[in-house]
């Protein structure tokens, strides 16, 4: 049986693939910038209290 068919669905899949793992690494990436902005963010908050209530 040749294998032609199998080796262009793998190629299929493989294009097909591609763009779902940069979308997934993007979000990934979002999601860390978030993530450090918000770190950033609770940490003023938190010196913010912390110098209002004089410790």
């Amino acid at each position: 049986m040749p294998m032609e068919p199998f080796r262009a669905l793998a190629v299929g899949i493989d294009l097909a693939w591609r763009p779902v793992t940069l979308f997934c690494s993007v979000i990934d990436a979002v999601a860390k910038l978030q993530q450090e902005a918000w770190l950033a963010m609770t940490e003023r908050a938190t010196n913010r209290l912390r110098a209002r209530s004089g410790r």
